[in-house]
C-alpha cells in the first residue's frame, strides 16, 4: 500500500499576509476559495477506496464509515477519501461558512450525535480541531463506550 500524505492548509492559509486576513471570509475574493482549491486538489489526487487506511480493527473502520458517511453528506468536498492522519479541522472545514446560516457541518456534528445516541460535553468538538481524524474517532468511539456503561 502506497502511504497517503495528510492533507495540508497552504501556506498562505497558515502564515496570511495582512492583506489576506483581511479578506478572509469573503470567499468570493478572499483565500477561502483558493485555498479549497488547492484542499480539494490534494484530495482529489486519492484513490476511492482509501479503507486499507482504516483497516486497523473492525470497529474503528465501521465507526468511520458512520461518522465520514454523515459528514460527507453536508460537507462540500470532492470525495470523502479522508485518512486517520488528516487534521480534522479540515475535514470539517467548510469554506463557504462565512455566513450565519450556513451551518452544513453542525448540522452533520449533530446528525452523527443523534446517530450514536450520544452527547458529547459542549466544547468536545472544539477540541477536536486540533487532533487527527483518527484521534477524532478513537474519542468518539470512548464517547459511545463510555455512554452504554452508564445505561
Amino acid at each position: 500500500m502506497n502511504r497517503l500524505e495528510p492533507l495540508q492548509w497552504p501556506r498562505n492559509w497558515t502564515h496570511p499576509t495582512w492583506i489576506e486576513q483581511f479578506f478572509i471570509g469573503i470567499s468570493c475574493i478572499g483565500m477561502d476559495q483558493k485555498t479549497y482549491q488547492i484542499l480539494c486538489s490534494q484530495l482529489s489526487s486519492r484513490p476511492s477506496n482509501i479503507e486499507t487506511n482504516w483497516n486497523d480493527n473492525a470497529r474503528r473502520l465501521e465507526i468511520f464509515k458512520i461518522i465520514n458517511g454523515a459528514l460527507e453528506n453536508y460537507s462540500k468536498w470532492p470525495n470523502s477519501s479522508f485518512i486517520p492522519e488528516d487534521p480534522f479541522e479540515i475535514v470539517v472545514w467548510d469554506h463557504s461558512a462565512c455566513l450565519l446560516d450556513d451551518l452544513l457541518i453542525d448540522e452533520a456534528l449533530l446528525a452523527i450525535e443523534n446517530r450514536f445516541q450520544v452527547k458529547p460535553p459542549h466544547d468536545f468538538w472544539r477540541r477536536c480541531l486540533s487532533l487527527t481524524y483518527g484521534q477524532v474517532i478513537d474519542e468518539f468511539i470512548n464517547l459511545i463506550d463510555a455512554a452504554a456503561q452508564d445505561e
